[in-house]
């Protein structure tokens, strides 16, 4: 059995508690930058099963970000090999591996199906599709964006009356840029997807964070950290 110790030795967190966290259904949609740290720090803590989601294969440019993939790796899907180094870690694991690009039926399915969502994309319109469907589920949603030196990271529980992801960005204002134009800042992807894999543990241990319905920008290079809370939009379509 794949044991986790160290986390006991904290005074909130007993075994019992650990163990029920641990069975939690986690999706991770996109295994890039964000998706490889968030993943390998939850794999490491004991969580076992995952949806993972990602039809985009291994390119070298994504090596220096993803830190999952070796040059060997180039070419295959990425959902499949972070599957399968994952379980170098926990080979009990129970994955689900979608490699195809995934239908909004199905995205909605995985959705259901799991406990808490991570957006690790970079596909705003991706983002858009996961929100309403978690905001429609009353899933936990985390999402998290880098670009240049800048991160984010925001935690919706997505109840009947809190805001979305949708409240914050709007389905025209679209705040992703392409990290081959606008470049990163790579460690930054380690960061914030370990911040991700903490706001998760979060949620599944405590069902609680201090980071629900707030936004947190990371200036990397400025060493700044802000933080925004997030209102609940009146013309959000999905909320409304």
């Amino acid at each position: 059995m794949y044991k986790v110790d160290r986390i006991l030795g904290l005074d909130d967190i007993d075994s019992e508690l650990l163990n029920k966290a641990q069975s939690i259904k986690i999706a991770v949609f996109g295994l890039g930058g964000l998706g490889c740290p968030a993943l390998l720090y939850l794999v490491s803590g004991g969580y076992k099963n995952f949806t993972l989601v990602d039809f985009d294969t291994i390119d070298e440019s994504n090596l220096a970000r993803q830190i999952l993939y070796k040059l060997d790796d180039i070419g295959k899907y990425k959902a499949e090999v972070a599957d399968r180094e994952v379980k170098k870690i926990n080979p009990a694991m129970h994955n689900h591996v979608v490699i195809n690009r995934a239908s909004d039926e199905e995205v909605a399915r995985i959705v259901n199906s799991n406990d808490i969502i991570l957006d690790c994309t970079d596909n705003f319109d991706a983002r858009l599709k996961i929100s309403r469907f978690a905001k429609h589920s009353n899933k936990v949603l985390i999402s998290g964006a880098v670009i240049r030196y800048e991160g984010q990271v925001t935690v919706f529980k997505n109840r009947l009356m809190d805001p979305c992801y949708e409240c914050l960005y709007g389905v025209n204002n679209n705040p992703l840029e392409n990290c081959v134009g606008s470049g990163v800042f790579s460690p930054l992807a380690g960061v914030i997807g370990s911040y991700m894999a903490c706001e998760t543990m979060k949620m599944a241990l405590f069902d609680d964070s201090q980071l629900v319905n707030q936004l947190h920008i990371f200036d990397l290079k400025q060493n700044l950290w802000v933080k925004a809370e997030i209102k609940r939009n009146s013309k959000c379509t999905a909320c409304n």
